[in-house]
């Protein structure tokens, strides 16, 4: 019992508390990082500072005074420096260059950076052309040269430059704990409490470097020195002399894992700047000096390692050394440097849990935790569709995909609605007295209706105009009312079906459609003409043929009646014309004989006429019957639609690529429509 009473007093055992160590990536968030720092003399970690912004200046085209050969270059470089070396991110470096580096947009960066955390580090960096000149009364003054600037005489330089004394003036100004100015230019008196030029002094006290203020300054050169750009393409002689200082290992004098200001002007005094006109010692002081030091720390320190808190409940709210990490399901800090870190994971009705994780500067963190819940009064409801709305006591409360859940309610009665557009709403009241968890599972039930369709093999199936299946529609959700089911295919008869369907009902619809075979399309030819073609479903060619047909029956049936009427003409002239012969030759009517004559002829030729036409009528009418037989011999359905599928599936045979096939039956044969992909 003892054993387990220790362990629970343990820092990093509060609760069930599992660290399991990996070097996965993971998500970096928009935390502001703390850098910390061990202090070699007590072996305690210190901050550092929170945030880091620079303010680089870089102008080669002077038009009133010589031009720099790579003051450009330099800010690009020390930029790129800053960020890949030493943390400072891209837009917290403010560059400024040639026509953009005027006065006002100098001052109005330096302005800007004035209102800064206290803990942040701040380096300003000027690459251009310094002059001094003397004021009324004697006393000089250095200018910080700009590109919009007019150097006539001191009036000038001061009204369109910025000289040292404005500079201080201004920084001043600063919250910020360590600010490091650097003049890449030749340039004094510089405004330091006290001037250095060689063996400047190294702060060696860690704790006092990071807890003091310090405005350094580090110019290339006095007003009298003469330093020269190599070419365009290289960095500038103090910035490669500055860079350089991170390179040689005794610069480091303390020992701590960082490079100081002042160890950087100690190190610059003792190499010097080496430019195309010589060695330049360069000069460098204190603005203002509350006992700090800039600190740059070692890139094998800077290595940015994650702590990742996998807790449950997911929402629980986590700050590290006080500082609160956004709310997401796994919240992620990034760290800097070793060292323990102080937690502190709380929760509405959980216990709060507090302790410490130690960060060993080589690998990430995952922290996983399981907070203890305070038993209260809690709602649980289920729902069984996601984004509905749940309303408690009649008033809206939020949208949820599955769960609602309200922690620790007072007791009394809670009616708790759920309601979703397209379903019917449901409801349930907890009467809530004990502690405990309530839990009910809340049942939406659709407004709309079901369909479902069966068929045979090749039948496309359309739903209110749109084709939804082949063969079989399963279960499909379909709205409150009426719908029109369409089936057809290849060689089977379009069918119409309406269905009703109501709400929540389920409408289950069996079409066997079947296709016209040859056997019946040869007898119903041979009994009407047309009529096995219209079931073969060539509705087109069947009536033409059935029409036909008709035609030529009535036309053989007029041309013999006609042919029967002027024949009984032709036989009643015969007669009179004969009885008249054998009259009298006394009383024999010599006119009315030749009449009789002229008639008979005439009825004769009519007659014959008349039987021609009846004869070839009744060839026609033939001809279309046996027509008729031929076409549905040659075209009976199954041949035809065996035929056209061949045909189709040639097509996609040739094609070799991916195509769809679409096959109808239109009103005169069968429609292919074929999509291809090349």
């Amino acid at each position: 019992m003892k054993f387990l009473v220790d362990i629970l007093r343990r820092r990093h055992l509060s609760f069930l508390l599992l660290i399991i160590f990996h070097s996965g990536l993971f998500a970096q968030l928009n935390v502001v990082p703390t850098y910390f720092l061990n202090d070699p003399v007590t072996n305690t970690q210190l901050v550092a500072f929170e945030n880091s912004r620079a303010l680089l200046i870089g102008i080669d085209n002077y038009k009133q005074v010589e031009p720099r050969l790579s003051s450009v270059k330099s800010v690009n470089t020390f930029a790129a420096f800053l960020n890949k070396n030493h943390g400072f991110p891209l837009n917290n470096i403010s560059v400024l260059t040639n026509e953009n580096a005027t006065k006002q947009k100098i001052i109005s960066a330096l302005n800007k950076l004035s209102q800064t955390g206290s803990a942040d580090r701040i380096i300003i960096y000027f690459a251009g052309r310094g002059l001094t000149f003397a004021g009324s009364r004697g006393v000089e003054d250095g200018f910080l040269i700009t590109n919009d600037a007019v150097v006539r005489d001191y009036t000038t330089a001061n009204q369109t430059s910025i000289s040292l004394t404005s500079l201080k003036t201004i920084l001043n100004e600063f919250k910020s704990k360590h600010v490091l100015i650097l003049l890449d230019c030749s340039i004094g008196p510089i405004p330091v409490l006290k001037r250095y030029t060689t063996a400047a002094p190294v702060k060696t006290q860690t704790s006092k470097n990071l807890q003091g203020r310090v405005h350094h300054l580090i110019a290339a050169g006095d007003r009298s020195d003469i330093i020269k750009d190599k070419i365009a393409t290289e960095t500038s002689p103090f910035l490669q002399a500055f860079l350089s200082s991170f390179e040689v290992a005794y610069t480091d004098k303390n020992a701590d894992g960082s490079i100081s200001g002042s160890e950087i002007a100690s190190a610059m005094s003792i190499r010097g700047v080496i430019s195309v006109s010589g060695r330049v010692i360069p000069h460098s002081g204190y603005i203002l000096d509350g006992g700090g030091d800039f600190s740059f720390i070692l890139p094998n320190l800077q290595r940015q390692m994650r702590i990742n808190f996998d807790i449950n409940p997911v929402d629980a709210s986590v700050s590290i050394e006080g500082k609160k990490i956004p709310n997401i399901n796994v919240p992620t800090v990034i760290v800097n440097s070793h060292g323990f870190r102080k937690y502190n994971i709380s929760r509405q009705g959980y216990t709060t849990l507090t302790g410490e994780i130690f960060v060993d500067g080589q690998t990430d963190l995952t922290l996983k935790v399981e907070l203890i819940k305070i038993p209260t009064r809690d709602l649980l409801v289920e729902i069984n569709q996601p984004d509905a709305r749940i309303f408690v006591n009649g008033i809206f409360k939020a949208k949820v995909e599955k769960k609602y859940l309200m922690e620790d309610v007072k007791p009394g009665l809670y009616t708790i609605r759920t309601d979703l557009e397209g379903y019917l709403s449901d409801s349930i009241q907890f009467d809530v007295n004990e502690v405990k968890l309530y839990k009910h599972t809340l049942k939406l039930k659709s407004k709309n209706g079901w369909l479902s369709v069966h068929s045979n093999k090749g039948v496309r199936i359309d739903l209110d105009g749109i084709f939804v299946a082949s063969k079989d529609l399963k279960l499909k959700e379909v709205t409150m009312g009426g719908h029109k089911i369409r089936l057809y295919g290849l060689g089977f008869p379009e069918t119409i079906k309406e269905v009703f369907v109501d709400m929540s009902d389920t409408v289950e619809i069996t079409a066997m459609l079947e296709r016209p075979t040859a056997g019946g399309a040869t007898w119903r030819s041979m009994i009407v003409p047309g009529w096995g073609q219209i079931y073969g479903l060539r509705p087109t060619t069947g009536y033409v043929i059935m029409g036909s047909t008709v035609g030529s029956i009535g036309a053989s049936i007029w041309a013999y009646s006609q042919y029967n009427s002027s024949n009984t003409s032709y036989n009643d002239y015969i007669s009179k014309y004969d009885l008249e012969v054998k009259k009298d030759i006394s009383i024999r009517d010599t006119s009315l004989l030749s009449i009789y004559r002229s008639s008979r002829d005439s009825s004769y030729k009519i007659a014959k006429t008349n039987f021609n036409v009846s004869l070839v009528t009744a060839g026609l009418m033939v001809a279309c019957y046996l027509y008729n037989l031929s076409d549905i011999f040659i075209n009976d359905p199954e041949t035809l639609y065996v035929r056209e599928e061949m045909r189709a599936l040639n097509l996609l045979d040739k094609k070799k690529t991916n195509a769809e096939l679409k096959l109808r039956p239109k009103y005169d044969g069968v429609e292919i429509a074929l999509s291809i992909d090349f």
